[in-house]
């Protein structure tokens, strides 16, 4: 009976893992339409505007990186229960 435990364990962590995995691709794809989005709508209106604070993407890229530590952390806090 252990042993059954510990194979229905192990495939519902991984399953979890990969579900994170599908997560995190997904949100880091729709975080770069949006950046890619965003830049294109800066430069096009930048050349009109004047005074408009120009696009930071470093700033963005940040944000990204923070996402990614974010949802990280999440995988391995499922991998520890």
């Amino acid at each position: 009976q252990v042993a059954e435990w510990d194979q229905f364990h192990a495939t519902e962590m991984d399953r979890l893992r990969q579900s994170h995995v599908f997560e995190m691709q997904d949100l880091k794809y729709t975080w770069s339409t949006a950046l890619q989005k965003n830049g294109a709508r800066t430069r096009a209106s930048s050349s009109s505007s004047v005074g408009m604070i120009p696009h930071e993407p470093s700033h963005e890229d940040h944000r990204v990186a923070e996402l990614e530590k974010t949802i990280k952390q999440k995988v391995q806090q499922g991998g520890q229960r």
